[in-house]
């Protein structure tokens, strides 16, 4: 039937392979015959019939209840808006992507799920489920007291119940508050917990699996420099169009998504963010395009759809961050910013607001890249009488500057927020002096402090200084140093034209190499901040040979006349200063070798901590085997036992005897280690199989089961049959022919159920066999790491 088509009147739709094009209109409710296929979305009534193998079109929805034959294939983005109940002897295919259930349903039996479904309410499974990539689940959510099959990147939502059953969580899984979890779930990294981003594999201990502060990185932390968890997976779809991580305190919607699929969310190792300076407290300065100075105060989260999911979206997005106020210095929280790396520079994004309750900033967006919630200095802005271009009020750098920094006058202009200059070398006892030059467009009576900050590595900010001093307008002055580092010999100030000029002199007391921050503001709190990296290395002063007075004073002896003589005072006085020399380059190459010695050792401690921390996740790799093998084992056992009300005593009896005959076999051969073949041990549990079924029923003489361990349908119908044309009458015969075809339905549910039986032996006899290939392979891993 062509696209469009209405079905007034109740047609006659029975006949098979029947195709329907987009748009069709049902006014009835009809039955349809086998294999109908629908190239589109339909409008279907209440109360149809679809015969088996019916194939439904992308994004159909099935607003009220209907009736589906098996091996019915629903496409991508069906939706099912109102509650059904999925007949447990219908098999049905539920493996197309972004399938959305957003009514209560019950599915009966256990079911296969494709990639990104979406249960939008809590659901009712039964038994041993498979969930594809990133799919979502709603609060509330009970999972039956079997082990389910869940992919990467699942989403449970609060208060979901996994307290009946082990589990296997993968990396990118997501939960929110309340989940319960069975004791000593094993959990993998990069996991998100209610509480954080587990950043190491961990055993909860406790059914919250609660997790220690170092293991997890909470919402709004910061990441420390060196550490990189995997990027985090979610499902967007055009029935669901909004990403939340409670454990990373993150959100987004978007306004359109033209194709289902996943956004990823990776927090980055701070180290690797371009564009910025990285702390070892994991703050990361960074320039603004408009020249303001940056500094985050979470971690960084690049954003991104992963079109390889075939995710597309349009239009603009609502993000949100969390921070954590208890981290945020002197920064009020209502100015605080939305970092954004765009176009290959930082800036700061303007439609946002500030929750302070909550501490979270919200903002709309047009782009996705790297994020963060941060500061923005040197801010404040004036703007000239005619209608100039705004300027920051204080500066350290513009037309009017020649330089604004020296150390002992030799000069460099701060123009960023970091400057590269060469090292400057010098000994402790020696006098240095720090000048800086500010401007003010309030005039530099304005300026109210000028800091200079010393014994910071290039991986740290001016308020990780362990040694810095102060000069404010008011005559007064601060000095931090409780190591010894320096003595302030003096600081002096004048007026250069429209500048201030602040001069610290100080003599190092003790060695040191150390970047240099200037930090100033005046009087409306505008400030300044410049890095000069590395800017100034001070080695110990050796001390110096005694020079004889005859030598370096003239005057206590006549000049000799002999110039041979005075040739080898000269050549004396020489060889002491190069010695000097020497001993002071000696002392130089001495102090960077401890500084490289450290680094070293160093190095290798960290390549330590990293061999033991792997040690454990393989110890703990080899214990969660041993669990799951021995959970295996004991679900086996119980499913058996579930199975008991409908299997015959006898029967029940010898499946559960072979039962354990072959798990205790299978434990011995495990925990022995020995070599088997797998093809012998295959043949001898088919061996054993046949003489399960040699020990069947036997009805009349006849064994209901062959050697083969087939049914024999046929031979139980005929003996019915002849039975049957022995009676004499004819009520007598009607009445044996109704209680016939109840015990033929009766042998269909026995079939059922003895077919169930042997598909499960097999299905376990599997499993133990893969089981037993992964705990050789583990063996064989700790043998190669052993050695």
């Amino acid at each position: 039937f062509a696209a469009g088509q209405t079905f007034k009147f109740d047609s006659d739709l029975t006949a098979s392979s029947m195709k329907f094009a987009a748009n069709s209109k049902f006014c009835n409710a009809e039955t349809f015959g086998a294999s109908a296929n629908f190239t589109g979305t339909q409008t279907f009534p209440a109360g149809n019939t679809f015969g088996a193998s019916t194939l439904f079109g992308k994004s159909q929805e099935f607003a009220s209840v209907q009736t589906f034959g098996a091996k019915t294939q629903f496409n991508n983005a069906t939706k099912f808006s109102t509650p059904f109940t999925f007949p447990a002897d219908t098999a049905l295919n539920f493996t197309g992507k972004a399938i959305a259930f957003t009514a209560a349903s019950t599915f009966g039996t256990a079911r296969i799920f494709g990639d990104i479904p979406n249960f939008a309410t809590t659901q009712t499974f039964t038994g041993a489920n498979t969930f594809g990539n990133a799919a979502e689940f709603a609060a509330n959510q009970v999972f039956p007291a079997f082990a389910q099959s869940f992919a990467k990147n699942i989403s449970f939502g609060a208060n979901t119940n996994f307290a009946n059953t082990l589990q296997t969580f993968l990396a990118g899984t997501k939960f929110d508050t309340g989940t319960t979890f069975v004791n000593n779930q094993p959990m993998p990294a990069n996991v998100v917990l209610s509480s954080g981003l587990l950043l190491e594999s961990i055993t909860c201990p406790d059914t919250a699996c609660t997790a220690s502060a170092a293991q997890v990185l909470a919402p709004g932390e910061k990441l420390l420099p060196g550490i990189d968890p995997a990027a985090v997976s979610s499902a967007i779809s055009s029935n669901d169009k909004t990403v939340s991580i409670p454990g990373l305190g993150f959100t987004i919607q978007f306004a359109d998504v033209t194709s289902d699929g996943t956004v990823a969310v990776d927090v980055m190792n701070p180290s690797t963010v371009i564009g910025a300076i990285a702390a070892s407290d994991g703050t990361l300065s960074m320039t603004a395009s408009n020249g303001a100075a940056l500094q985050s105060l979470t971690s960084i989260m690049d954003i991104s759809v992963n079109a390889t999911s075939g995710a597309a979206t349009s239009g603009s997005m609502v993000i949100t961050l969390p921070y954590d106020e208890t981290t945020l210095g002197g920064t009020p929280e209502g100015s605080l910013k939305l970092l954004h790396y765009m176009n290959d520079k930082w800036i700061t994004e303007d439609d946002c607001t500030v929750d302070t309750a909550n501490n979270k900033i919200t903002c709309n967006v047009t782009s996705l890249s790297p994020f963060g919630v941060g500061s923005s200095t040197s801010t404040s802005t004036s703007t000239t009488s005619s209608g100039g271009i705004p300027s920051r009020t204080i500066s350290m750098s513009g037309k009017s500057f020649e330089w604004s920094f020296a150390i002992n006058n030799q000069k460099s202009l701060l123009d960023g927020l970091t400057t590269i200059i060469p090292a400057h070398h010098t000994l402790t006892d020696t006098p240095i002096k720090f000048t800086t030059l500010l401007h003010d467009t309030e005039g530099v009576q304005d300026i109210e402090m000028v800091g200079l900050y010393l014994c910071l590595d290039d991986m740290d900010i001016f308020s990780n200084s362990d040694c810095y001093v102060e000069w404010y307008s008011d005559g007064n002055k601060a000095i931090y140093d409780p190591n010894g580092i320096f003595t302030l010999n003096d600081i002096t100030t004048k007026t250069v034209g429209d500048k201030l000029q602040v001069e610290f002199t100080i003599t190092f007391d003790k060695p040191l190499s150390s970047t240099v921050a200037i930090q100033s503001w005046d009087t409306e709190r505008d400030f300044i901040l410049r890095y000069i990296p590395d800017a100034i290395i001070v080695s110990p002063m050796i001390p110096r040979y005694d020079i004889p007075e005859s030598i370096t004073n003239g005057t206590a002896y006549e000049i000799p006349d002999d110039l041979s003589k005075q040739s080898q005072i000269n050549k004396e006085k020489d060889m002491l200063l190069q010695k000097q020399k020497v001993a002071d380059i000696i002392a130089q190459k001495l102090l960077e070798k401890q500084i490289s010695e450290k680094a070293r050792l160093e190095s290798l401690d960290l390549k330590k901590q990293r061999l033991e921390h792997e040690k454990q996740i393989i110890e703990s790799a080899l214990v969660i085997s041993q669990q799951r093998l021995d959970k295996a084992i004991e679900d086996s056992k119980q499913k058996i036992l579930s199975m008991k009300q409908n299997i015959p005593d006898d029967m029940y009896i010898q499946i559960f005897a072979a039962l354990e005959m072959e798990t205790a076999e299978y434990t011995r051969l495990v925990l022995e280690n020995t070599e088997i073949e797998k093809q012998k041990t295959i043949l001898l549990f088919q061996e054993k199989k046949k003489q399960l079924y040699s020990l069947s029923p036997v009805i009349d003489g006849n064994q209901i089961i062959d050697d083969s361990g087939k049914i024999n349908y046929n031979m139980i119908l005929d003996m019915e049959k002849n039975r049957m044309h022995q009676k004499v009458s004819g009520d007598v015969i009607s009445a044996d022919l109704i209680l016939l075809e109840k015990e033929q339905k009766e042998i269909q549910r026995q079939q059922k159920i003895i077919q169930n039986t042997q598909e499960y032996l097999e299905g376990v006899w599997e499993e133990m066999l893969s089981d037993y290939e992964d705990y050789k392979k583990s063996l064989e891993t700790k043998k190669a790491d052993k050695e």
